[in-house]
Order: C-alpha cells, then sequence, then structure tokens
C-alpha cells in the first residue's frame, strides 16, 4: 500500500473500521500522518468517525486510534490469559506442540510420536558413544544441529515448562514477563540422568575435541587481504592450503587464489614469537619461580628433621608391639598406641609435602 501511493496510484484510502488498518494507536497515527504529508492520501472509514481530510476531526480521530490501541490490548489479554489457562489445565496452549510430543483430542492425553521415539534411540547411542553426524543420518534429522537444538531448547526431560513473555499484557493484575507455567501433563522423552549424560558430551565436544582445529592451525583466523572473506584450510593429494571458494552463488570475484598451510603458519607464528614472545621477561618469570639457594637447603632442612621425626615416632609402635608380646595389657597401651598413630601420619604427610615441593 506504501509503494502504491508513493507511485501516486490512489488519492484515498477507505477502511471498514480504523482498526483493520491497524491495531496500534501510535501506528494509526503516526502512518496515516506519513500518507497525507508525504503523498497527499487521506485514510477515511465508512463509519465516520476517522477522517484526515481536514482538521476539525482531528481530536476524534485521536480519541478512535487511542479506543483501537485499548480494543488491542483487551484482545491480547484474552488470548494470552486463554493459554495461560490452557496450559495450567494440561492442555495444548498454542498451535505448535512441544517436540517429540502430541496430543490425542479424543481422550485428552499427551503422548511421544515419532519423533520423541526417534530423539530417546538416537540420544541413547549418542550417549554411549556413536557419533551424531551418523546417527543423525540414520534417523533422518536435516544436520546433526537439529539435534543439537533440540537436546537445548525443547526441555526433552523433566516438567515442561511453558513460558510466556507479553510485557503489555496483564494477567491476575500483573505483566507477563517470562512467566513460567509448569506442564506435568507433558511427558518427558529421556530421563534426567541421559540428559546429563549427552549435554556433557556435547560439551566435550564442542570445548576438548576439535581435531581440525588441531590439524588445521588457522582455521577461521584469517581472513583474505583482497576481498576480506574468512580462509579454510583444504587437503589436496596430501597438500593443505588455505582458500576461499568463488562461485556464482557468492557472485564475488577475487585475484586470490590459495596459499600453502606450512607457510602461511610458519609466517604467522613467527610474527607471533618475535611481537609478542618476551624471551627476557619469561627466563625472568621462571627464575623468579623457582627456589632459591636459601630456600632449597631449609627445605632440605625441614625434610630431613621430618624424617628424624618419623623414624622416632616408628620406634615407639615397635616398643608397644614388643610390650604386647611380653605379655603387658594391650588396653592400657591403646591411647598412647592411638595418638603415635597418629603422628606418624601427620609427619608422613608433611614429609610427602616437603619433597613435592623439592
Amino acid at each position: 500500500m506504501m509503494r502504491d501511493a508513493a507511485k501516486d496510484l490512489f488519492d484515498i484510502i477507505i477502511v471498514y473500521d480504523i482498526d483493520r488498518f491497524s491495531r496500534d494507536g501510535s501506528d494509526i497515527i503516526s502512518e496515516t500522518k506519513f500518507l497525507k504529508c508525504n503523498y497527499g492520501v487521506d485514510v477515511i472509514d465508512v463509519r465516520g468517525t476517522f477522517d484526515t481530510r481536514g482538521s476539525h476531526k482531528r481530536l476524534l480521530n485521536y480519541l478512535k486510534a487511542g479506543i483501537s490501541e485499548e480494543e488491542r490490548i483487551h484482545i491480547a489479554e484474552r488470548n494470552i490469559g486463554g493459554r495461560i489457562t490452557k496450559a495450567k489445565g494440561g492442555l495444548p496452549w498454542c498451535a505448535n506442540l512441544p517436540a517429540g510430543r502430541g496430543f490425542d483430542k479424543a481422550n485428552g492425553k499427551w503422548y511421544i510420536n515419532e519423533l520423541g521415539h526417534k530423539l530417546y534411540a538416537l540420544l541413547q547411542r549418542y550417549a554411549d558413544g556413536e557419533p551424531l553426524k551418523q546417527l543423525a543420518e540414520e534417523y533422518g534429522f536435516s544436520s546433526p544441529n537439529v539435534v543439537i537444538r533440540n537436546v537445548h531448547k525443547s526441555q526433552l526431560s523433566g516438567v515442561y515448562q511453558a513460558v510466556f513473555d507479553a510485557p503489555e499484557v496483564e494477567y491476575e493484575r500483573k505483566p507477563v514477563i517470562n512467566l513460567v507455567i509448569p506442564v506435568p501433563a507433558v511427558p518427558q522423552i529421556i530421563t534426567a540422568q541421559l540428559e546429563r549424560r549427552v549435554r556433557e558430551r556435547l560439551t566435550h565436544n564442542q570445548l576438548c575435541n576439535k581435531e581440525h582445529y588441531k590439524k588445521y592451525l588457522l582455521t577461521g583466523l584469517v581472513k583474505c587481504g583482497h576481498c576480506g572473506r574468512a580462509l579454510i584450510c583444504h587437503e589436496n593429494h596430501g597438500h593443505y592450503y588455505y582458500r576461499h571458494y568463488t562461485n556464482a552463488y557468492t557472485k564475488k570475484s577475487c585475484l586470490y587464489n590459495s596459499i600453502r598451510a606450512d607457510l602461511l603458519e610458519n609466517q604467522v607464528l613467527e610474527h607471533l614469537t618475535e611481537f609478542y614472545f618476551d624471551e627476557s621477561a619469561y627466563k625472568e618469570a621462571i627464575k623468579n619461580a623457582l627456589p632459591t639457594n636459601d630456600d632449597r637447603d631449609a627445605l632440605l632442612k625441614d625434610i630431613q628433621q621430618t624424617e628424624t621425626q618419623l623414624s622416632e615416632i616408628n620406634k615407639g609402635i615397635s616398643n608397644f608391639v614388643r610390650a604386647i608380646e611380653q605379655g603387658i595389657d594391650p588396653s592400657l597401651l591403646l591411647d598412647e598406641q592411638d595418638k603415635l598413630k597418629a603422628q606418624s601420619a601427620a609427619a608422613e604427610k608433611r614429609l610427602a609435602e616437603l619433597k613435592q615441593n623439592t
């Protein structure tokens, strides 16, 4: 409509009611004013309550726009309120059902659909160690990212929570801002334990299992100096090259073709070493971290004293053993024996710590 108005195809717009033009009051005023000022197009409704052809109805126009805005808010409140009530009652609250679940209208019950069963079987095998890419292809998913998105977004385990966010709308006299409604009737697809295992493996693969980053050091980190596009490393007959593709889809051409990976990586590493690695400061830091000769002598002295103390404690324990063999009542020596054993354990721990510091 705006494009046709700019082409001067009409000079007036007639609507049944101004709320058919827009539900937003500010949009009604701003858009009709824009049409009038820029294209000379007037807007009227058949009821005669909105008319931009003269200034005598300006106040009525603003009033009608405000009424349309108020009606929009009431419609939204009824809509959101009804959805919240359905969610509380365990019924579907929107057209898009939770992933992997279906709802049988005949008996009013939720069930796990085919997608849910596929996700359960796939994630069970993935948690046991099978690769996600092959599993996604086997179970008919377009890519592994679809499975990952379901794991993170679809609440596959636990009590499903419906979230409503409509700040302009009030429910029970409170703005609807990230309102969470538990829906226990929605069945879980996987257990919380299985979901934890899956997430742990996804996190590990994301952070620790980047084999292609280890193979190609500069993947995603270098760009073409001519066109600015990222360079990707590829293998060609046992040799590695950083390059970007130029084809009909990108509609970009570049004089640059490729560069051997070993040449580029060596140059980059030499540059980083030269400009960002302070060898003298590195050696000074190592020197400061190592103990001095005096500290080392003191440490060796502590070790010698601790070993002597431990030897004396062990002799005391041996004396108790010989005394028991000679017929002394063991009950008379238990407290002292336990004390010596505790001292022995403390001395052994102290000795181990000192030796580790050397």
